[in-house]
C-alpha cells in the first residue's frame, strides 16, 4: 500500500504563519528536516487543524466585533439629529484616523475585510 503524502514543503512556513501568526522557529525546522515523511505529514495535518481552529476563533471574534461596531452606530444614530448610516462610518473613520479608508477601519475594529461595503444602507 502506497501512502499519499499532501504536505507541500514549499509551503509549510506560510502555512505555520497563518496558524499561528508567525513564521516557524529553529526547533520547528529541525523537527521538520530531521523528519519522515509519515513525520512530516502529521506536522502537516496539525498545522491544517490548527489553522481551521485559528479561522474559527477569527470569524467569532469578528462577529462579536461586528456587534458592538452595530452598537455604536445604533447608538449615533440616536443621538445624532438626522444622522445617516454614512454619516455614523464617517465619524468612526475620523474617531480612528482612517482617513475613510474602510479596509483601514475594519483592521482597527476588528472586523472582517469588506464588511462596511457588504453593510452599506
Amino acid at each position: 500500500m502506497t501512502t499519499e503524502y499532501t504536505f507541500d514543503a514549499n509551503i509549510v512556513s506560510d502555512l505555520h504563519k497563518d496558524a499561528y501568526g508567525m513564521r516557524p522557529t529553529c526547533g520547528f525546522w529541525d523537527t521538520w528536516n530531521d523528519g519522515s515523511e509519515d513525520q512530516r505529514q502529521a506536522i502537516w495535518d496539525g498545522l491544517i487543524k490548527a489553522l481551521e481552529r485559528s479561522m474559527n476563533e477569527q470569524e467569532e471574534s469578528q462577529s462579536v466585533h461586528a456587534v458592538k461596531v452595530e452598537a455604536r452606530i445604533a447608538i449615533t444614530l440616536e443621538l445624532v439629529a438626522g444622522a445617516t448610516r454614512a454619516d455614523a462610518v464617517r465619524y468612526l473613520h475620523d474617531a480612528y484616523g482612517t482617513d475613510g479608508d474602510d479596509g483601514y477601519l475594519e483592521y482597527h475594529l476588528g472586523l472582517k475585510y469588506g464588511y462596511f461595503a457588504k453593510t452599506a444602507q
